[in-house]
């Protein structure tokens, strides 16, 4: 990711995987290079923000990811359009995942060229934290460098919660799963429950790395107190990076959706 200050136009942060070979990107001209590595969402932009250069009121911040950043260096140097996008195919019920370089906004049924007519499956246009349910007719996300497809799950198991949950992925050890150890879970689109009151067990701040309050800042939201959402952090999020919170939450509460109305609701009140 790029990312550049509109305040500060004088340098670039540029943020690579540490795995990477830097000695290319060092050579760069008017640049910050930063390195990266953990699982998700350490490579999201909005990590990156807090944590190198954090946004104050005021303040915009303009990031390119990587493919943008090629496609627009093509541009410039051959005066051509790079109308393409390596994507990645992904999910289980999708019978050979993969890489593939497909055109910007085509249809999802061309690019997965499978047929799901008898198969319960859900369409991401996305990655399945972050991306958006899609019909097979629908057009690639511009945005979108993924599409998952996952077994679609609406049947709820009696008592539950009452199981002892061997064949379970759990965060909060409340199955005996939490034994196994190295194991590939299979997951649907269940929720395995209904939204319910917020209980502050502290399963999101364990997976957001910011120095912020999630549970406060959502309750802020709720409550539309804008110099307490100000306050505890508002300037600085945005709705992806809270997509674990709402993947481990006990509540069921849509974190990514309260957030997005925060946002919303700073930019109407200005």
């Amino acid at each position: 990711n790029a990312l550049c200050k509109v305040s500060s136009l004088n340098y670039i942060n540029f943020s690579i995987n540490s795995n990477v070979n830097e000695d290319f990107f060092k050579k760069l001209y008017n640049i910050n290079l930063h390195t990266f590595n953990g699982p998700h969402p350490a490579g999201n932009v909005g990590i990156h923000i807090h944590h190198i250069d954090p946004i104050n009121v005021g303040e915009t911040v303009w990031y390119m990811d990587f493919q943008d950043l090629i496609s627009l260096g093509k541009f410039l140097t051959d005066g051509k359009i790079h109308n393409t996008r390596l994507i990645t195919l992904s999910g289980e019920q999708l019978e050979m995942p993969l890489h593939c370089n497909v055109l910007k906004g085509a249809h999802i049924k061309s690019i997965l060229q499978q047929d799901l007519d008898n198969v319960e499956a859900r369409i991401i246009n996305g990655d399945v934290l972050t991306g958006k349910t899609a019909s097979i007719n629908d057009g690639l996300g511009y945005y979108s460098s993924q599409i998952a497809v996952l077994p679609e799950s609406k049947k709820r198991e009696f008592i539950g919660w009452l199981m002892p949950g061997i064949d379970k992925y759990t965060f909060s050890n409340t199955y005996l799963s939490k034994f196994i150890k190295n194991k590939e879970w299979s997951l649907n689109t269940l929720m395995n429950g209904s939204f319910r009151s917020i209980i502050p067990f502290g399963y999101w701040e364990d997976v957001l790395p910011m120095d912020i309050l999630p549970q406060y800042l959502v309750k802020s939201i709720l409550a539309k107190d804008i110099e307490e959402m100000e306050n505890l952090g508002i300037y600085e999020c945005d709705e992806e990076d809270f997509a674990l919170c709402t993947f481990v939450c006990q509540s069921k509460v849509p974190v990514q959706h309260i957030i997005k109305d925060g946002l919303r609701l700073m930019e109407i009140e200005g």
